[in-house]
C-alpha cells in the first residue's frame, strides 16, 4: 500500500476498507488497530531502513452529530528518505527540485559535492517535507517583499547549520 502511495505526501484510507483489505475483525477497536497493526509496522520499516516509512493520525472526517467523535480514517503521512531522482512528476520530486534549487542558490552554487551531501542528510532525515515548507515560506516572503533575498539564504542557511549541522 505504502509503496502505491509513494508520490503522495499524504493518503486517506478509510478504516472501514483498512478492515476489508486486511481481513480484521470488527472485534479489534480503533485503539487496538493502531496499537498492534499501525505501530509495530510503523517500527518494522524504519527498522528495515527502507526508503520510503509513514506517520499516522487516526481521525473522524464524518462525525455524527450529538455523539463524541469516532475515527473513521487513518490518514498517513507518506516519508521518503531518498526521493527518486530520475523520476521526473510527482509531488516528491518537486519538493526535491524545488529544495535543491533554493538550497544551491543559499549555498551560492557550490562548484564542490556540499550540495548533493547537504540534500542527502535532509532526504535521510525523512524531513524534506519541512525543508521544502520552509523554502516555501521564504520564497513567498521574498516576493512579497517583507525580506530580501539575501536575508532568506542566511535564514535557510543557518536553519541548515543548526538543524543538519550542514556547513
Amino acid at each position: 500500500m505504502l509503496c502505491s502511495q509513494r508520490d503522495r505526501k499524504e493518503y486517506y484510507y478509510s478504516i472501514n476498507q483498512f478492515r476489508k483489505d486486511l481481513v480484521i475483525s470488527e472485534k479489534y477497536s480503533n485503539t487496538a488497530i493502531a496499537v498492534k497493526i499501525l505501530e509495530p509496522s510503523q517500527e518494522r520499516i524504519k527498522e528495515s531502513d527502507s526508503d520510503l516509512w509513514f506517520e499516522y493520525t487516526l481521525i473522524c472526517r464524518n462525525p455524527t452529530k450529538g455523539r463524541k467523535p469516532k475515527a473513521d480514517t487513518i490518514v498517513f503521512k507518506i516519508k521518503n528518505r531518498k526521493p527518486i531522482s530520475s523520476q521526473k512528476e510527482g509531488k516528491q520530486y518537486e519538493q526535491y527540485s524545488f529544495v535543491y534549487n533554493t538550497v544551491n542558490r543559499a549555498m551560492k552554487y557550490p562548484t564542490t559535492d556540499k550540495l548533493p551531501k547537504a540534500l542527502d542528510i535532509i532526504c535521510e532525515s525523512g524531513r524534506l517535507d519541512e525543508v521544502y515548507d520552509r523554502c516555501c515560506y521564504y520564497d513567498d516572503k521574498i516576493c512579497s517583499g517583507e525580506i530580501t533575498t539575501e536575508h532568506a539564504n542566511n535564514s535557510l542557511l543557518k536553519m541548515l547549520r543548526e538543524e543538519f549541522k550542514i556547513k
